[in-house]
This record gives C-alpha cells, structure tokens and sequence, in this order.
C-alpha cells in the first residue's frame, strides 16, 4: 500500500524532472535568440512552481516573463540588457532547481 510519503515522493521526482525538462527547452531557446517561447516557457514554470510550492522558482520565473515581455514590446528599450537579465535569471533559476532537488535528495 502506498502512503503519503510514497506520494510525496513520485510528487518530488515528477517536479524536479519537469524543471529540468523546460529549463533545458529554454536554453534551446536563448541559443535560437526565441524570445516568444522564452516568454510562453517561463510563464508556465511559474505557474508550475505555484502549484509545486517552488516560490522562489515562480519569483524568478515571473521575472523572465516581464524582461521577454519588455523585450516583445518595448523596441527602444536597451534590448542587449534585457536579454543579459534574462540570460542571468535563467542561471539563477537553474540554481535554485538544483537547491531543490539536493534538498528533495536529503529528505
């Protein structure tokens, strides 16, 4: 039978393997300079982060969505800055999914 913590477990490793899976997918597409999907991708990990309970991952998450959304929109902004941000928080976010899988590790 299984229990709660059983539960917890395939929770963790289904999580863990689907933040792995998109930040690869937006690394694909940082290299082919996508900047629509990078948007579409990041507004679905914070959402995925949410429902998870990755809070800082959804922060940083929701902060990739606004620079793609500036970068979609706002043509006089200093589009080499906001794509190095974007690049930034995509390594940031990279770090904090491998905090939670050490930490999904421990437990």
């Amino acid at each position: 039978m299984k229990t709660d913590k059983d539960f917890q477990k395939v929770v963790e490793s289904l999580s863990k393997n689907y933040l792995n899976k998109v930040l690869k997918i937006i690394d694909k597409l940082i290299k082919e300079n996508n900047i629509q999907n990078i948007y579409s991708e990041s507004h679905k990990l914070k959402g995925s982060g949410k429902t998870y309970g990755f809070d800082k991952i959804s922060i940083v998450s929701l902060e990739v969505e606004e620079l793609c959304k500036q970068l979609l929109t706002d043509k006089t902004e200093d589009i080499k800055k906001n794509k190095d941000m974007v690049i930034k928080k995509i390594k940031k976010l990279k770090n904090l999914t491998e905090e939670y899988i050490c930490i999904g590790a421990k437990s």
